[in-house]
């Protein structure tokens, strides 16, 4: 069985063996995510209401999304807050996000935000994920 250092993908931050047949990649948001945000959004939107409503109100088009995704990347790379995309395994489709955010970098502690598309639900990705970053925003 493969480790997860030697399935990495070149931009991923992480893979993660969820089972012996599903690998999560996680990547930091990109300027090439606007669309399939979108389309993730869209398709979670329901969901999204109750939990993430900012950022199902910011990503509705992909016009907004583009305009979400180059904020995010901003303060992805000024440490003000982490945004990842979840991705299956050789897919392009985003099935998630992963948010470390409300970062106190005094007290080196930070709060998670999630969402996982309805598809996924319930197969332990954002535990495992959320196990596997934990430490991230502080490394």
């Amino acid at each position: 069985m493969m480790t997860n250092e030697q399935i990495i993908q070149p931009d991923s931050i992480r893979s993660i063996i969820i089972s012996s047949n599903e690998i999560i990649d996680v990547f930091k948001i990109s300027k090439d995510d606007g669309w399939k945000l979108c389309d993730f959004i869209v398709s979670n939107e329901d969901r999204l209401l109750d939990f993430l409503p900012r950022t199902r109100e910011q990503n509705l088009t992909p016009n907004l999304s583009e305009l979400f995704v180059s904020s995010k990347v901003k303060e992805f790379d000024a440490k003000q807050e982490f945004l990842f995309t979840l991705k299956r395994k050789c897919h392009k489709d985003i099935i998630g996000l992963i948010y470390i955010k409300k970062l106190d970098w005094v007290k080196m502690q930070g709060e998670f935000a999630y969402a996982i598309d309805y598809n996924f639900e319930g197969k332990g990705i954002v535990s495992k994920v959320i196990q596997e970053m934990s430490n991230f925003g502080f490394l």
